[in-house]
């Protein structure tokens, strides 16, 4: 996995030491507790923070449980980055669903190779926690970081290189 960098990065995972979080805009849900009792991982999400805290999101045992939240840096015991995760391996009985075989296939084009790339969403989340987030009907997220803005042919290669991957998969921002 990953050592401490300076500042985590959007859809970084974080291993925290501290359950303490700060709300960003409500107040803290009855299930959000006993979710970081038992998985205490969290995701950087994108929000504008004029302190030093991390802006994060918590995942629920459902999906429409989400919660967005903020940390001290203090509370950081590991910071994971999408790409750490892409060689990750996969329980043997989880192997089989199609946004994990979407990764391993993903991992085989040349285009991706030389790219800082790695899962996110609810792939990245189960690989850095080991908690089952995925599902039959999940689709894969990809987050890739560049020094510079893609030009658009190598946009479409990307593109071309995604043709054929057995599950949907998306780029977010």
């Amino acid at each position: 996995m990953s050592s401490l960098p300076s500042i985590p990065k959007t859809h970084d995972l974080l291993l925290l030491s501290c359950l303490e979080l700060e709300h960003a805009d409500a107040v803290k849900p009855e299930w959000l507790n006993a979710v970081l009792k038992a998985c205490p991982w969290v995701v950087v999400r994108r929000a504008a923070s004029h302190t030093k805290q991390v802006p994060v999101g918590v995942r629920g045992k459902e999906r429409a449980q989400r919660w967005a939240g903020f940390v001290n840096s203090e509370q950081i015991a590991q910071i994971v980055s999408p790409n750490h995760l892409r060689e990750s391996l996969v329980e043997n009985s989880r192997r089989g669903l199609r946004a994990f075989h979407s990764l391993r296939f993903l991992g085989t084009k040349a285009t991706l190779k030389s790219l800082d790339w790695g899962p996110g969403g609810s792939a990245g989340f189960e690989l850095a926690s080991g908690r089952p987030t995925v599902t039959e009907t999940s689709d894969l997220d990809i987050v890739i970081r560049a020094p510079e803005p893609f030009d658009r042919a190598f946009a479409n290669s990307i593109g071309i290189q995604l043709e054929g991957v057995p599950t949907k998969v998306d780029v977010p921002d």
